[in-house]
């Protein structure tokens, strides 16, 4: 992991890593123990949006959904000359708006969608979860209109080293004004190392 982001400036060899490796990006999000858990690949919601990844899990009574849009390593969040956020980085928050704007209005279809693509496009276990209907364990449909499902928006965007401590205070930010969590790359290379050293990933480390 560590290797592939020091080579690469983009977000499409990460991608293709990630989904080849889809225990990464669900312990970046799920590291609590859970009833069903996916991870969700290239997400699309008719042709109007397309997620990177979602990346699910049930629990007794509900389900936690994390839509997560990746951006390049080699991106800035902020411009050096006055900390303003970089284009790039804004197209990304603005793009999370759209998404959160059409699950609070046509929620049901996004269920819908969601629970279609869990049955075919599911990447973390496929033997368990292909063609067999996302419910939890308590028996929580995901698709069911009364099943609670807690909404999670994310951007990975660059490096930690690329920030300084205001821009650090910056991006940590967005998750109170925007309700979107923020992340550089540096959280997946921690979540690689949690797995190597067989660490529980609740008591790891995980920089935001």
């Amino acid at each position: 992991m560590e290797k592939l982001l020091d080579q690469t400036n983009g977000e499409r060899e990460v991608h293709r890593f990630l989904k080849e490796h889809p225990w990464l990006i669900w312990g970046m999000f799920c590291n609590v123990g859970g009833h069903s858990d996916y991870v969700l690949p290239e997400f699309r919601l008719r042709d109007k949006f397309r997620a990177d990844f979602v990346v699910m899990q049930s629990y007794s009574g509900a389900w936690d959904v994390h839509l997560i849009e990746l951006e390049p390593v080699g991106s800035k969040l902020f411009r050096d000359s006055d900390e303003r956020p970089e284009k790039r980085f804004l197209g990304a928050v603005y793009q999370i708006e759209d998404w959160k704007r059409f699950i609070k209005t046509e929620e049901q279809t996004f269920k819908n969608c969601l629970a279609d693509t869990a049955m075919t496009s599911d990447v973390f276990q496929p033997e368990y979860n292909m063609s067999s209907e996302p419910s939890s364990m308590a028996g929580d449909l995901l698709r069911n209109p009364k099943t609670c499902i807690w909404y999670n928006y994310h951007i990975v965007v660059g490096r930690s080293s690329e920030l300084n401590s205001h821009m650090q205070y910056l991006k940590s930010s967005y998750e109170h004004t925007n309700d979107i969590r923020v992340h550089t790359y540096d959280r997946l290379l921690r979540v690689a190392e949690a797995f190597d050293n067989k660490t529980p990933l609740y008591k790891a480390e995980l920089p935001k």
